[in-house]
């Protein structure tokens, strides 16, 4: 349920499970890995779907092997240290750091989607 709070503006999915997950007692290491957890099943999905309408399109993707090695490692890599870095900042200074960001982001979307 943590999860759908994310379709408000400016709420984070990871933040909003990170934070439900705090409430409840885990620990702050806990919390985000449980959080970042929950996207390898969303992330597999959506890699699968993608894989399959390539192959329905004829494997015709415009790059070679070589360049979608070294693109995923490089994702793979910048997330890893990403992670590494939140989980840092967690356990420091707690999530409260976030919210002015999170407060920021509500309020653009909502004065833009109130004058669109």
């Amino acid at each position: 349920m943590a999860q759908a709070f994310a379709l408000l503006p400016g709420i984070s999915r990871s933040g909003m499970t990170i934070s439900v997950g705090r409430s409840l007692g885990l620990s702050p290491d806990a919390s985000v890995r449980f959080a970042f957890l929950l996207a390898v099943p969303a992330i597999t999905g959506a890699g699968c779907y993608e894989l399959l309408k390539m192959i329905q399109a004829g494997g015709e993707v415009g790059f070679g092997l070589l360049p979608a090695v070294v693109a995923f490692v490089a994702a793979l890599g910048s997330s890893w240290l990403a992670l590494v870095v939140l989980i840092r900042i967690v356990r420091r200074a707690g999530l409260w750091v976030f919210s002015p960001y999170c407060f920021a982001v509500g309020a653009c979307a909502l004065a833009y989607f109130a004058w669109t």
